[in-house]
């Protein structure tokens, strides 16, 4: 479990420090996908 916690939150963090303006609507689906495994993972 915590394997993929680190994991994705490397990526969270690699897509926060971009430029926002060079963010794709890819990464921004990802993003929010990767957030709601963060909430499962904290309940």
């Amino acid at each position: 479990m915590w394997a993929i916690s680190d994991s994705y939150k490397t990526s969270l963090t690699k897509m926060i420090d971009a430029p926002k303006n060079m963010m794709t609507t890819n990464e921004f689906h990802l993003e929010q996908y990767l957030l709601r495994i963060e909430k499962s993972l904290n309940l």
